[in-house]
């Protein structure tokens, strides 16, 4: 029984070698989109200007400055999700490369056919050095958004609390706590 799978399992996993290898290849080109986003947000805040929408905004009570705080926030989440998805996705589609070709490359070996085994290595070299640096710079593009948004967000929320009466005494939500303002450190 186990000796007649094997060779079904063995093709669905050669199959899966071109999926893995466009992933990869379309990995890298979001990649580098995300890098001209993060150039284009980077040279925005050297201009000293806040990269959300909101920053343009200025709210007229207490409870449309946390739904302007809250969808800001939620726009930050979703730009970092994308990289984050990236960072883990490249080092886990190159291990797949790597893995994947090494079959038919020892099979070949084994054989005595050694170009079978150096092309192999190749196409396993090549995704590892590729899904490594898609999760590096995905993993970099991710920490300095992460660190951009929370000072972003704080600097709106401190900026609106000088500006709404009562907005630095009590945080809007109703839970009865006080002296938060609109945004508690940390809470990203």
């Amino acid at each position: 029984m186990t000796a007649s799978l094997l060779p079904i399992l063995h093709g669905f996993v050669q199959a899966l070698l071109g999926p893995v290898l466009l992933t990869l290849f379309l990995s890298t080109v979001y990649l580098t989109y995300e890098c001209g986003v993060f150039l284009r947000e980077a040279w925005s805040r050297r201009g000293g200007r806040l990269g959300s929408a909101a920053a343009a905004d200025h709210p007229g009570d207490l409870a449309e400055a946390h739904r302007l705080l809250a969808d800001t926030e939620a726009g930050f989440a979703r730009r970092l999700e994308r990289t984050d998805i990236l960072a883990r996705l490249g080092p886990a589609l190159g291990l797949a490369g790597t893995l994947i070709p090494l079959g038919p490359g020892l099979s070949g070996l084994q054989r005595g056919d050694v170009s079978v085994l150096a092309s192999a290595l190749t196409v396993a070299f090549d995704t590892t050095v590729l899904g490594l640096v898609v999760g590096v710079v995905a993993f970099v593009l991710s920490r300095v958004r992460r660190r951009w948004y929370e000072s972003e967000l704080d600097s709106l929320a401190e900026q609106w609390e000088e500006s709404l009466p009562g907005a630095a005494a009590n945080d809007g939500v109703g839970d009865g706590e006080s002296g938060d303002g609109l945004r508690a450190k940390g809470s990203t």
